[in-house]
């Protein structure tokens, strides 16, 4: 017996599915060949389970993406800080130089063949009487002077001060 009958093909079966896509729909249509509706029915099941399987990555990669400038952006923030830290604490240490030169400024000692001077810059005025010129005198610069055999140090005015250090005349 021969068999002289044709053999059976599998019938093209025209496949429309409706995959949602955010807020419109887009139809999917394509010509496959199938033995039954139920592998078309599985073929269409394993796309979308794939699509899900995407969508999950892409999330995954989006938050991985999202954390990851965020930890960027806390490290420039901390860099920031330092750095304005750093600022903060070079001014203060400029503050504290130029207050010690103020300090040697204030007070300076000097020496000379009419005795021992000691130069104070006060903060505020202050009155006094000039020893030397005996004048009243309002400044914030004043002068101890110590004179060997004497009682104690006479208060001078920043003139007097000045025209002893220069020897000019001897006193």
């Amino acid at each position: 017996m021969s068999g002289g009958g044709k053999k059976s093909r599998p019938r093209a079966v025209r496949v429309t599915r409706t995959i949602g896509y955010g807020s419109g729909k887009k139809k999917n249509q394509g010509n496959r060949t199938f033995e039954s509706k139920r592998q078309s029915e599985e073929y269409f099941s394993k796309k979308t389970k794939l699509s899900k399987k995407k969508a999950a990555e892409v999330k995954k990669k989006r938050e991985a993406r999202k954390k990851a400038e965020a930890e960027e952006r806390k490290k420039i923030e901390v860099r920031k800080k330092a750095e304005a830290r750093k600022k903060v604490e070079a001014e203060e240490r400029k503050k504290r130089e130029v207050k010690k030169k103020a300090e040697a400024v204030r007070k300076k000692e000097v020496t000379n063949k009419h005795g021992r001077f000691q130069f104070t810059r006060a903060d505020k005025l202050q009155d006094f009487v000039c020893d030397r010129c005996l004048k009243p005198k309002r400044s914030r610069v004043f002068v101890r002077w110590y004179v060997a055999g004497t009682d104690g140090p006479a208060t001078i005015c920043n003139g007097c001060y000045g025209y002893l250090l220069s020897g000019s005349q001897s006193d």
